[in-house]
C-alpha cells in the first residue's frame, strides 16, 4: 500500500509542474530578455487573469460534479458536458478580453506598454488550455491514476523551458505569450491521450482546442487590424449571446444524467 501511495503522490506532484511554468516564465524572460519585457508580460498576464477565474471554477465546481456523476469507464456524459460548458464560457471570456484589450490596457498602463497587447490573447487562451487540461485529465482521476497528469505536466514544462530559450531573446513578451500558448496546447493533447489510455472516453477535446485556437487567432487579428470600437462591441455581444445559449442548452441536458 505504501508503494502505491508513494507512486500516486510522486505522479500527483509532477502533475502540479504545470503551475510551475507560471512562475518560471518571468524568471526566464528576465534573464533571456530584459526587465522591460518582464513588465509588459506581467501586465498582459494580469489582464488575462480574467480567464484564470474560469480555471479556478474547474477546481471548485467542475471536479466535484464530475466525481459525483462520473459513471464507469467509457461513460463520458458528465465529463463531456463539463468540458463543453467550460469551453463555451472560458472561450467567450478570452475572446471578449482580447477584443477590448486596447481599452483595458489603456486603463492599466501608459502607451509605452502597447507592444505587450499581442500577448493578451495568447496568455488568455493559455489559461483556457490549462482549464481544459484539468478537465480532460479527470478521467485519470476517476481511474485513480495520476500518471497521465504527470507526463503531460513534464512535457509542457519542458517545452516552456526550451521554447523560451529559443524565442524570447528576440521576441520579448509576445514570444513569451506564444510559448505559453503552444506549450499549454501540447499539454492538453498529451494529457487527453494519456488519460484515455486508463479511462476510455470520447470527449470533444479537438473541438474545444479548435475553439480556443479560433479565439486566439481572432484576438490577434483584432489587435493587428484594429477594427472600430462599434464592430468589436457587436462581435463581443454576439460571442456572449452564443455562449449563453450554449450554456442554457447544456444546463437543460444536465438533468438527463442519472445521479450516482
Amino acid at each position: 500500500v505504501a508503494t502505491r501511495l508513494l507512486a500516486f503522490g510522486v505522479s500527483a506532484t509532477c502533475a502540479q509542474l504545470v503551475s510551475t511554468a507560471s512562475a518560471l516564465d518571468r524568471w526566464l524572460l528576465e534573464h533571456l530578455s530584459n526587465l522591460a519585457a518582464v513588465a509588459s508580460y506581467q501586465l498582459s498576464a494580469a489582464a488575462a487573469s480574467v480567464v484564470e477565474m474560469f480555471e479556478h471554477a474547474v477546481w471548485l465546481v467542475v471536479e466535484p460534479f464530475v466525481y459525483r456523476r462520473g459513471g464507469g469507464p467509457g461513460d463520458s456524459s458528465a465529463l463531456g458536458m463539463a468540458l463543453s460548458a467550460y469551453a463555451g464560457a472560458a472561450a467567450a471570456a478570452g475572446l471578449t478580453l482580447a477584443l477590448f484589450a486596447p481599452e483595458v490596457m489603456s486603463l492599466l498602463a501608459p502607451r509605452s506598454y502597447a507592444p505587450s497587447l499581442m500577448a493578451v490573447p495568447l496568455l488568455a487562451f493559455a489559461a483556457y488550455n490549462h482549464g481544459l487540461f484539468r478537465i480532460v485529465g479527470l478521467g485519470a482521476g476517476l481511474a485513480g491514476r495520476s500518471k497521465p497528469w504527470a507526463v503531460a505536466g513534464l512535457v509542457e514544462l519542458g517545452m516552456v523551458g526550451v521554447l523560451f530559450v529559443l524565442l524570447t531573446p528576440r521576441g520579448g513578451a509576445t514570444a513569451a505569450g506564444l510559448v505559453r500558448y503552444v506549450s499549454s496546447l501540447v499539454g492538453v493533447i498529451v494529457c487527453a491521450r494519456a488519460a484515455r489510455s486508463v479511462w476510455p472516453q470520447r470527449l470533444p477535446v479537438a473541438r474545444s482546442l479548435a475553439l480556443g485556437a479560433a479565439g486566439t487567432l481572432l484576438g490577434c487579428l483584432s489587435l493587428t487590424l484594429q477594427p472600430s470600437f462599434g464592430l468589436r462591441l457587436a462581435l463581443g455581444a454576439l460571442v456572449v449571446v452564443v455562449a449563453g445559449v450554449q450554456l442554457l442548452r447544456l444546463y437543460s441536458e444536465r438533468r438527463k444524467l442519472a445521479p450516482c
